[in-house]
């Protein structure tokens, strides 16, 4: 693992920053936006991206998505093409990739710790000593306050380990250790999980291990496609421009 890899116990929390609420924009006055589900945002070579889940935008205009980087301040990312994987009806293709106009980005936010770095040395699987991070935006806690136009939005992370394969192909199992205090799991489809090794006291690697698409409070797991699809994925979209 090369040293960039290595992080502090206070650099884990900057590296969660990648994960924001996924936001809408309505054609409704009274109701100008909604909440809805979580994505996050990566660096590819020298593209930038917002990846979520893509059954988080089932209701919506891909047109209508609106994701902020500081919380507390209305100000956008400018969003080019959707792009999502050619297969349907697998859990592995439940993806959605929007790349940003990052020409419209100051050099100090785009070399900040909100984009997650993905490149082919993440397309590998979870061992199981590993600790296993999921950072999203849980629907209960994540609200608009439509009469004042205050979004109160709140970040979640649990972690957990890899309980193995899932039931459908290229997806694992998260086994999670505590999900208190959040009732469901819903709004957490989309965010990113992350793996993570001590190898020291208080400094870990860490890698990117996939994307969350479902869990649940009562089973206390969740399922996740694994990096290499996403990466792989990622690699089409960048190198084909194939638009939703």
């Amino acid at each position: 693992m090369e040293a960039a890899d290595k992080i502090k116990t206070d650099g884990v929390t900057e590296l969660l920053k990648c994960a924001k609420p996924l936001m809408f924009e309505n054609n409704d006055a009274e109701f100008p936006l909604s909440i809805h589900g979580t994505c996050f945002l990566a660096r590819s070579e020298s593209r930038y991206y917002v990846i979520t889940a893509k059954h988080c935008l089932n209701g919506f205009s891909y047109e209508s998505v609106r994701i902020r980087i500081i919380p507390g301040e209305l100000e956008f990312l400018s969003l080019k093409t959707v792009t999502m994987p050619r297969e349907t009806g697998w859990d592995f293709s439940d993806l959605a990739f929007f790349e940003i106009r990052h020409e419209r980005l100051s050099p100090t936010v785009l070399g900040s710790k909100n984009f997650l770095c993905l490149d082919d040395r993440d397309a590998r699987g979870v061992d199981k000593d590993e600790i296993l991070a999921v950072v999203g935006h849980p629907s209960e806690i994540n609200t608009i306050d439509y009469e004042n136009i205050d979004i109160r939005t709140q970040g979640f992370s649990a972690d957990g380990r890899y309980a193995g394969p899932a039931e459908d192909k290229f997806c694992s199992i998260i086994r999670f250790n505590k999900l208190s205090p959040i009732k469901d799991m819903d709004g957490l489809s989309g965010s990113p999980v992350l793996a993570f090794r001590e190898i020291r006291e208080k400094e870990y690697t860490h890698h990117f291990a996939g994307v969350l698409i479902r869990g649940s409070t009562a089973s206390g797991t969740g399922r996740f496609i694994n990096s290499s699809i996403v990466i792989q994925a990622l690699n089409r979209c960048r190198e084909n421009h194939i638009a939703a």
